[in-house]
């Protein structure tokens, strides 16, 4: 009988050079390259960061422009609801002058909010004073939008407001509001009038 031929040792075949459509990627998954810095590291960056963005935030906040007062609200029944005169006084307490630019006011009353979003135009003042003589009384210098107010200084006067509401309604409000947007501020001012004003 022959004999068997002796085994030949296994050679393993000569490595294949990589060409650019077959890169072998199992060097980059076997083990990590880089490691990661320690974690006290990591939070004492995170800690720096965190501080340097509370300072920004803390910097650059909105300082407010001033405070404001309702002095007198009154309101004559017109058609279509009520004309109300409300006169009131707005501080500038910053280091540059302020320009108004827009006054609201919201009308709480019988459970339900009504507003009017601006206030009515200057040149309308003469009109409905002639209209209303009641209203004459209660209606002092315009105070509307474009009013300059100087540093430190405050300017005192009147909006006129509409509201579908009637007189009653009116007097029987449980709150008047009033919110003052100024140019270059992104916060606006809100005036309420207090419990012990009608």
């Amino acid at each position: 009988m022959p004999e068997p031929a002796a085994p030949r040792p296994l050679v393993p075949p000569p490595p294949r050079q990589p060409d650019a459509g077959h890169m072998p990627i199992s060097e980059e998954l076997d083990r990590a390259k880089w490691t990661l810095p320690p974690v006290t590291v990591i939070l004492i960056g995170l800690a720096i960061i965190g501080a340097i963005a509370a300072a920004i935030a803390f910097g650059t906040r909105p300082k407010p422009v001033g405070k404001a007062a309702i002095r007198e609200a009154y309101a004559v029944e017109t058609t279509n609801g009520v004309l109300t005169a409300v006169q009131f006084t707005l501080a500038n307490e910053t280091d540059k002058p302020v320009f108004v630019k827009n006054i609201a006011a919201t009308l709480s009353t019988g459970g339900q909010q009504y507003t009017d979003d601006s206030a009515a135009s200057a040149s309308d003042y003469a009109r409905y004073e002639q209209a209303y003589p009641d209203l004459r009384q209660h209606v002092s210098k315009t105070l509307g939008p474009e009013t300059k107010i100087n540093p430190e200084q405050e300017a005192a006067g009147t909006a006129i407001f509409g509201f579908n509401v009637n007189k009653q309604q009116f007097d029987a409000r449980t709150g008047l509001k009033l919110t003052v947007t100024y140019f270059d501020s992104s916060h606006p001012l809100i005036v309420e009038e207090s419990r012990g004003q009608k």
